[in-house]
């Protein structure tokens, strides 16, 4: 997800693996993004979810991202790149909108298949205008200024 653009949705059968992981930066995200614009010009984050953080991984998010990476242990594979900030599940803009967006408009009907609800998570994804996608990212610059002005702390007391 960036301020002007969803890459996505990929979806994938079973349990997510760092092999499959590897395998969707490789074949499906990498390409999408170089295809789109400048790779240089993107930073990558991700949490710490276990498939996140294999060496394997962070391999192929060095090679095309270097130090543009913020995630759980990557510093200390690459010896750059910035630590995912603890107690930060609000920091990621598919945590604080995402998710939520495309949830509350999936259910609003019943779906019966899961190729009907692949085409509509689709669908409503694609659908997302671009005023919306900025408008996080204005949202998401505002909570990174408000951790560096707590140090790295929580701030959900702090007002803008």
């Amino acid at each position: 997800m960036s301020s002007d653009h969803i890459f996505g949705p990929i979806f994938i059968k079973g349990n997510l693996s760092s092999e499959i992981y590897c395998n969707i930066l490789k074949e499906q995200f990498i390409p999408a993004l170089q295809g789109f614009e400048t790779i240089d010009e993107y930073w990558f984050m991700q949490d710490g979810a276990t498939p996140h953080r294999t060496n394997k991984v962070f391999e192929i998010l060095n090679e095309y991202f270097d130090n543009r990476v913020i995630g759980l242990n990557y510093p200390k594979f690459c010896g750059g790149g910035l630590e995912w900030p603890p107690y930060s599940p609000d920091l990621n803009p598919c945590d604080f909108f995402l998710w939520g967006y495309v949830k509350d408009r999936t259910y609003t009907t019943q779906i019966t298949s899961i190729d009907e609800l692949k085409t509509k998570i689709t669908d409503i994804v694609t659908k997302i205008p671009k005023e919306t996608l900025h408008s996080i990212f204005d949202s998401f610059y505002s909570r990174l200024k408000n951790i560096v002005k707590m140090n790295g702390n929580l701030y959900q007391n702090l007002i803008n």
